[in-house]
Formats: C-alpha cells, sequence, structure tokens
C-alpha cells in the first residue's frame, strides 16, 4: 500500500470501544454521513473528503481535535489535525488513496499546556506577576519529557534557558507549544462513532 507522505500513521491507536476514552466532549453533526453513520457514504478515491463536526464540552480550557480515517479491516489509523472554524464547528480534510471500504471518525481531547500558554499569555499582557504560572508551565514540559522522543531536545533545551535566565519567553515561545502538542497527554480524549464511506473509482 502507497501512503501520502503528509499524512501521519497511528499504528498503537487505542481501538474506539476502549474505556479509556470517558466521553467527555460531546461530537455531533458530523458531515459527511448516511442516515447518522448506518450506511456508507461514497466517494472518488484521490479527491479530498471535507469533513465537519461540531465539537464542544463544558469549561473553558483549549480544545483540539482530529481525523482519523483507515480502510476497512487495517489496523492502523491516518490522521490529520481538524481546525476550528467558529463557534463550535470544526474542519478537516483526508485524501483516499485506496479503493474499497473506509471508516473514519474524530478524536478531541484538551490540551492542557496549550490552555496554560494562553492564560499565562493573557496575565503578562494585562501587566499581572505571572511567575507562579511559569512554575507550572515548567513542570508541564517536564512531565513531557519521558514521552517526547526526538522532541525531547527541544523541550529539554526550553527548560534549560528557562532555568538559566527565569525568562518567560522560552516557555510562551510558539515553536515549543507546537513541540508540546505533539508528545503531552491528551485528557478527556473522545472518539465519535465511527463512520463508514464507499471510495469509488473516479468517473
Amino acid at each position: 500500500m502507497t501512503h501520502d507522505p503528509r499524512l501521519t500513521s497511528a499504528l498503537d491507536a487505542t481501538p474506539l470501544d476502549s474505556d479509556v476514552y470517558g466521553r467527555r466532549y460531546v461530537i455531533e453533526d458530523v458531515y459527511p454521513t448516511v442516515d447518522s453513520g448506518r450506511h456508507p457514504v461514497k466517494r472518488m478515491v484521490g479527491e479530498p473528503v471535507d469533513v465537519w463536526a461540531d465539537i464542544f464540552r463544558d469549561g473553558h480550557e483549549v480544545t483540539v481535535a482530529a481525523l482519523r480515517w483507515r480502510r476497512e479491516g487495517e489496523r492502523g489509523w491516518w490522521t490529520a489535525p481538524m481546525l476550528h472554524v467558529e463557534n463550535d464547528r470544526w474542519h478537516g480534510t483526508f485524501v483516499p488513496i485506496e479503493l474499497g471500504r473506509h471508516v473514519f471518525a474524530i478524536e478531541a481531547w484538551t490540551s492542557g499546556f496549550a490552555t496554560w500558554r494562553r492564560d499565562t499569555l493573557a496575565k503578562q499582557r494585562a501587566g499581572q506577576d505571572v511567575a507562579l504560572e511559569l512554575q507550572e508551565g515548567r513542570a508541564l514540559v517536564a512531565a513531557a519529557l519521558p514521552r517526547a522522543g526526538d522532541t525531547a531536545g527541544k523541550l529539554q533545551a526550553a527548560l534549560n534557558l528557562f532555568d538559566a535566565s527565569r525568562d518567560a519567553r522560552p516557555l510562551l515561545a510558539a515553536d515549543l507549544a507546537a513541540a508540546m502538542a505533539a508528545v503531552e497527554p491528551r485528557p478527556d480524549l473522545t472518539w465519535s462513532q465511527p463512520f463508514p464511506m464507499m471510495i469509488e473509482r473516479a468517473r
């Protein structure tokens, strides 16, 4: 099977029926579906598939969402980010590259680091003391180190710079936020139901 190099595989994805997921998020009004997922949507191979959904939860923490898909019967999932559009609406796109029955799903979780960064930047802009918040941010980065893999060097460098200078910038930098997004824990992780899709030859 040939994979699009722009996509990310997730071979160790937890099954959709796992008890790991607390269903904290509500994922609804998913498009495209037929009869609420009882029948497969038909799309053409090699053509982008736009997926829309309303995703929400209580509270004000930062939400992250991703689109997952695979050919029916395969173990691994392909992954693409979903972007927040407005209100509760999110959008993602994937391109099926094989014929046959597929399935897609949506996952959402809470980003502790993104929430911390948003709130700390807001306090900093308001001229408030953020010394305690910076210690909280440092703890979040340090906790992510054991699972960081190839990203560990970037995380450790930010910690070293902060420890040496007590300057907030290394912890609040956008590149650190991007690195943390890939390795931090995913509390409240919730999957939608799987939705079937039939990929057919282009007319």
